[in-house]
């Protein structure tokens, strides 16, 4: 009887390292084949001499037209002051890709000028 009582527990002693050494492999994601652990910090992300725009394609460096062609906001409020001369300037903002500028008119009127970012147009 007692040697039954061995078998057994050798058995389960055997399965249960056998599940043991098999649920870190299950683990492990299945784009992680074969690399030991620690294996993030050789990504490009933590080397020195990874930049975004090293591991993107031309066309998603190059700066956006709207982009390089901005008006400041100095100059989206001059706009704004010479629609409405004799206004005082209250406030400037950017929503998207348009400024809102607030003038106070002489009468004590607000007034909300939209003015294009790219193009200094008012809409």
């Amino acid at each position: 009887m007692k040697k039954t009582g061995r078998n057994i527990s050798a058995i389960a002693l055997t399965a249960l390292v056998s599940l043991l050494m098999a649920v870190p492999a299950a683990a492990k994601p299945p784009h992680a084949k074969g690399k030991a652990k620690g294996h993030f910090k050789s990504s490009p992300a933590y080397s020195q001499s990874y930049t975004p725009q090293s591991y993107m394609p031309a066309e998603r460096q190059a700066v956006p037209q709207w982009a390089q062609q901005r008006i400041s906001y100095r100059q989206a409020k001059s706009i704004a002051l010479g629609r409405y001369p004799g206004a005082q300037y209250i406030d400037t903002y950017l929503n998207g890709n348009t400024y809102t500028v607030i003038l106070l008119l002489p009468n004590t009127k607000k007034v909300k000028v939209k003015i294009d970012a790219t193009s200094g147009r008012i809409r």
